[in-house]
């Protein structure tokens, strides 16, 4: 039953994904969700309170979980070149700003989450580990690391990517605050 109810979510957040690909957020229906991964309806509320409660699902399941906790940074920009439309809408096409909240406190988590880890092997960039190690407040300093990371990924995808992947790495490697 386990491996039942495994297949329907992951089918379920496949299909977020895939309908995320061609559109934002904002205008995907649970309907939507449902008919592409071949569920009926009451199944997709047996598992999520609501499309955000999936999307989130999705981004720690199967993006967040993909992520080297060591070089967050890097993993991040990499991830978001490899799959410009996916992004595009969830990042650019899309007015809900909750979605932007729910990126930010994933990321600050995978950031605390590899510097606490192994700092040893926190290869993540340098200032990034300084910075968290010697914070009072790691969690609110993660949290805006993220949010700065992800305002420059932002204005990255708005100017479709015309910065190379390892020029935003570098950007980020070498910023000193």
């Amino acid at each position: 039953m386990k491996k039942q109810k495994s297949k329907r979510k992951e089918a379920l957040g496949n299909s977020l994904l895939v309908l995320l690909r061609k559109e934002p957020l904002e205008k995907i229906t649970v309907d939507q969700i449902c008919r592409e991964a071949g569920v009926h309806r009451s199944t997709f509320y047996r598992y999520f309170a609501d499309k955000f409660d999936l999307l989130k699902y999705s981004f720690l399941t199967f993006m967040i979980a993909e992520l080297d906790p060591h070089e967050t940074i890097n993993s991040v920009v990499t991830m978001i070149g490899n799959d410009k439309p996916l992004f595009r809408n969830v990042l650019i096409n899309n007015n809900d700003v909750t979605l932007l909240n729910v990126i930010i406190n994933m990321l600050s988590e995978q950031l605390l989450r590899g510097s606490k880890e192994d700092t040893e092997n926190f290869t993540d960039i340098n200032w990034i580990r300084n910075v968290l190690s010697t914070s009072e407040v790691p969690e609110m300093t993660a949290k805006m690391i993220a949010g700065g990371v992800l305002t420059i990924v932002v204005d990255w995808v708005e100017q479709n990517f015309q910065t190379s992947e390892e020029e935003i790495i570098n950007f980020f490697r070498d910023f000193m605050p």
